[in-house]
């Protein structure tokens, strides 16, 4: 009977122990558990973080980039009404007045060429040096974080642990969209608030065209940048302020209307001169003259500067009146006239001819505060120490009575996962809620937050 009590006593006190070395080893469980998810979510928020300081430094890179612009538009303007004021003055030799505004032209423009020359290379520069670095920054931030959390981990002695991520960054360029006509129409918008156009007046030469400076720079973006003036829809540039612009455009259209009339009133074949016949114009006269038939009673003669554009069929007895587009011949003339111009003194006519060095940076996503390229997940894992899958083992052998066969599940690596975004905060109550949505990347607001990742293992 004593000797039944004792192996009984020993059974059950190896029971307990048993029952304490597993319950020993659920604490280990749960504490690589809740070790493994604290290290995921380091790395992940050290991602978000980081990629939302990358954002801030991009957003501050487009507003550098932005403020070299209104310099460059008011030093262009300057310079352009330099050249149309001596254009004007300096053909009027016998007027003393207008001979003296030619020899201050002719004094201080090379001054104001090296200005423009030293801005135009200035602003290409830094246009060149921050886009680059704001479309490589977030992979160095990438590499750098993942960096930190793993040698962090090396110190605290938890070499065992493996951290990767999944981020967009490191495949692709999340800030490859352009923003440069955004950040050219908020430098325009600088300039023309400012004292800036027309600087260069009265101080080197008398403005004979007063408001052309603020004129051009209302243009110049788009010229230069593509970017649509008074922030409409693009359209050709056309710069009617430019007397010679506007003096050839007038002189072009004249002689095309004039060249319609002539065709109107040549002698018809075999000699007649009469209106039976219709007259036959150039391409390039064709394309603004507008006909129709009229009734007798109600044709009209005298359009345009010139007197009867009007024929009569012999035959049919209908009577065609003819007239001149001046409206459209001169849009179009307009146009091409300011073309050459802009060619003439080193600006492009259109935004596939400029030159600006690169570009400001938006997100390449359109709607970048819901897309995955905004978002990393890092992933942690490491090995169960193996004295603890062996006492998980045997305790499970035991309180089977021998029945249960040892399992690996323990000695399998899992993965825990946890995620970060970095967005603008634009909510309804955010104090950033009125930033238009092209402008958000010209605003330093951007920050992180942890989102719902996926469980990436489970013991």
């Amino acid at each position: 009977m004593t000797m039944s009590l004792t192996f009984s006593q020993l059974f059950m006190g190896a029971l307990t122990i048993g029952l304490g070395t597993f319950r020993g080893t659920e604490s280990y469980l749960s504490f690589y558990y809740e070790t493994q998810v604290g290290h995921a979510n380091h790395a992940a928020s050290k991602l978000g973080a980081d990629h939302a300081r990358a954002a801030n430094s991009n957003a501050n890179n487009n507003v550098i980039s932005s403020s070299i612009m209104g310099p460059r538009f008011a030093v262009e303007a300057d310079n352009i009404t330099m050249d149309v004021n001596a254009a004007i003055a300096c053909p009027q030799w016998h007027d003393p007045h207008m001979q003296k505004i030619c020899a201050e032209y002719m004094a201080n423009k090379p001054r104001a060429l090296a200005k423009l020359l030293w801005v135009r290379a200035k602003q290409e520069f830094l246009w060149g040096t921050l886009g680059k670095l704001s479309s490589t920054i977030d992979k160095v931030t990438s590499i750098n974080a993942l960096d930190q959390v793993r040698s962090g981990l090396g110190g605290a002695g938890d070499g065992n642990v493996r951290i990767r991520a999944e981020d967009p960054s490191m495949t692709k360029d999340i800030w490859a969209g352009d923003s440069t006509p955004t950040s050219c129409s908020l430098a325009q918008k600088d300039a023309l608030g400012s004292e800036m156009p027309g600087h260069a007046f009265p101080l080197l030469m008398e403005n004979l065209l007063q408001g052309l400076p603020q004129a051009l720079v209302a243009t110049l973006p788009q010229a230069i940048c593509g970017a649509p003036s008074g922030g409409g829809s693009s359209s050709p540039l056309k710069l009617p302020q430019i007397p010679s612009i506007s003096k050839d455009t007038a002189k072009q259209c004249g002689e095309l209307e004039d060249r319609m009339y002539t065709r109107m009133h040549l002698p018809r074949p075999g000699g007649q001169d009469d209106e039976s016949q219709q007259p036959t114009f150039s391409s390039e006269v064709a394309k603004y003259v507008k006909c129709s038939v009229r009734s007798p009673e109600k044709t009209q003669r005298g359009f345009g500067r010139h007197t009867d554009y009007s024929y009569m069929d012999s035959k049919s007895g209908q009577i065609t009146s003819c007239t001149f587009d001046r409206e459209k011949c001169e849009s179009d003339k307009l146009e091409s006239n300011t073309a050459s111009y802009l060619h003439n003194i080193g600006l492009p006519a259109s935004f596939s001819e400029s030159k600006l060095g690169g570009t400001t940076r938006a997100p390449t996503d359109s709607d970048w505060n819901h897309a995955d390229s905004m978002r990393a997940c890092a992933y942690s894992s490491a090995e169960v120490n193996g004295t603890i899958v062996n006492i998980s083992n045997a305790v499970r052998t035991v309180m089977s009575f021998g029945q249960s066969s040892s399992s690996n599940t323990l000695r399998e690596r899992h993965e825990y996962q946890a995620c970060a975004k970095w967005y603008f905060p634009d909510g309804a109550e955010s104090e950033f809620a009125s930033v238009t949505h092209d402008q958000q990347p010209f605003v330093a607001a951007w920050k992180y937050a942890m989102v719902a990742g996926r469980n990436g293992g489970s013991l």
